[in-house]
């Protein structure tokens, strides 16, 4: 009795052996721009496997033969968020970490303002979570220009609109735009009329 019982746990240690170990492998970082949407990742592994995302804004959309789905929703919020899908394949997990840009946003304190005919100085306020660059637009820029300042400012924008001379009121476009990104930025734009 007692050759049976060592020749069988012998024989389970053989065949649990024989068994491949699991591997599982994957690109383990996404950087995903603020609209979000859908993305492919190439999973490696020679066991099915599994995935778990850690918040609900990242849901799994498909799974298994090597490619994992996963749709992302945009994020509407100022400031970048991550996530994490657990990939697990018998007794092994990994995490897939997801990085997804904030909403680009610049914020001023109106669309529009009216000044008087005499020479002044205008001051905007911009709160922003990108770099911008102002410009005065059209043949505005005769007459409205950027103030220097000797001193560092801070989310401000500095105008100076010369004295109006003439009988007509004066229109001025002023646009802030994001400076990293390309003229066709898909980022929210204020214009300002003077």
């Amino acid at each position: 009795m007692k050759k049976t019982f060592l020749f069988l746990i012998s024989f389970a240690a053989l065949v649990v052996s024989c068994e491949p170990a699991p591997q599982l492998s994957f690109e383990e970082t996404l950087d995903i721009s603020s609209d979000g949407g859908d993305v492919t990742v190439d999973v490696t592994s020679n066991y099915p496997w599994t995935a778990e995302p850690s918040v609900p804004w990242v849901q799994i959309t498909s799974s298994g033969g090597g490619i994992l789905g996963i749709s992302i929703s945009a994020n509407e919020t100022y400031d970048s968020r991550m996530a994490e899908i657990k990939i697990s394949c018998k007794n092994i997990a990994r995490t897939l970490t997801i990085t997804q840009n904030q909403k680009d946003v610049i914020i001023t304190d109106g669309d529009s303002l009216t000044v008087g005919y005499d020479a002044q100085d205008i001051v905007i306020q911009v709160q922003g979570n990108v770099s911008y660059q102002c410009e005065v637009g059209g043949d505005a820029s005769s007459w409205l220009h950027l103030a220097v300042t000797k001193g560092m400012v801070s989310s401000r924008i500095n105008l100076h609109a010369d004295e109006n001379v003439g009988k007509s009121p004066r229109l001025a476009k002023v646009v802030l735009q994001n400076a990293e990104q390309t003229a066709n930025a898909a980022c929210k734009k204020q214009n300002h009329y003077i």
